[in-house]
């Protein structure tokens, strides 16, 4: 106003609660391992949310996922520390869902799982990347897996549980499979291109590599990676005040509020801007 300043203010109550746990193991959800290998499961990236320095308590369990669901583990030894390791030729080739429980010492408690599956002979090794753990649907995605196959010539194949006839929706860019040489001490990279404007906001899709020895088709290294579709926030809404006035005259106040989005992804940045006809003849007010 003219001559002096105006002020208002408002008051409310903020209530805050305990976040709780996240209990996380590294790498894929699904995996193979070799039974002569020392196989590490590290769940030391799981945390308490509010506190992640916090000290944690871990408890791992096991039960045979296959060929004999349900049947209790034999040969491990399950630590009370965030990593569980096995040892070489100490359990039997079969699949196992390895579990961890993880608390803090309020008592909140949060559990994950991986499933590993043991084979009894070596086959090649694969690892699997991805340049970024979210993405946005207008993005082109690039999965790297790194093979090492020593004992002879292999063959790697990707596939998705999350897509329908994956091989023949041509979302994929690249091709689906490849041979691996006889590689020795070195590794080959296979990648997977997945196209842009494929895949949907707000879903999770999952990517899996096969490999096989083409002289053992039976024994079948698998890794699987996870990459999550990004969704703009939502619920915003813009206000004007004045809504209407003379040009060139009036002052207008713009302001957006209530916008919500993954927790993940904040903070968010705003861009306001003011277009006649069309949207691609904005032009930026201010952002943020």
């Amino acid at each position: 106003t003219s001559g002096g300043t105006v002020s208002n203010f408002v008051t409310g109550m903020l209530q805050t609660g305990e976040s709780g746990m996240r209990a996380t193991i590294t790498g894929a959800p699904i995996r193979s391992a070799n039974t002569l290998d020392t196989v590490v499961i590290d769940a030391s990236q799981s945390q308490d949310i509010d506190y992640p320095t916090a000290p944690l308590t871990y408890k791992w369990s096991c039960m045979v996922y296959a060929p004999f669901f349900g049947d209790p583990c034999a040969g491990f030894v399950f630590p009370t520390t965030s990593q569980l390791v096995i040892a070489p030729l100490s359990v039997a080739a079969q699949t196992y869902q390895l579990n961890v429980s993880v608390s803090n010492a309020a008592g909140a408690v949060a559990v994950t799982s991986v499933r590993v599956a043991f084979i009894d002979t070596r086959a090649p090794t694969v690892s699997l990347s991805s340049t970024q753990g979210k993405f946005n649907p207008d993005d082109k995605i690039i999965l790297t897996a790194t093979i090492a196959a020593p004992l002879g010539v292999g063959s790697a194949t990707w596939a998705s549980s999350s897509i329908t006839d994956f091989a023949s929706t041509g979302i994929a860019l690249t091709p689906l499979t490849k041979f691996i040489p006889l590689s020795g001490t070195a590794t080959n990279i296979f990648q997977l291109s997945v196209a842009a404007s494929k895949l949907t906001a707000g879903l999770s899709y999952t990517f899996q590599l096969a490999v096989h020895y083409i002289a053992n088709s039976r024994n079948v290294a698998i890794n699987s990676i996870t990459v999550v579709m990004n969704t703009p926030p939502a619920g915003g809404l813009l206000s004007a005040t004045p809504t209407s006035g003379v040009a060139l005259t009036t002052d207008f106040r713009l302001e957006t509020y209530r916008w919500t989005d993954d927790g993940d992804d904040l903070p968010l940045r705003y861009v306001i801007s003011t277009y006649n006809l069309l949207t691609i003849d904005s032009i930026i007010v201010k952002s943020i």
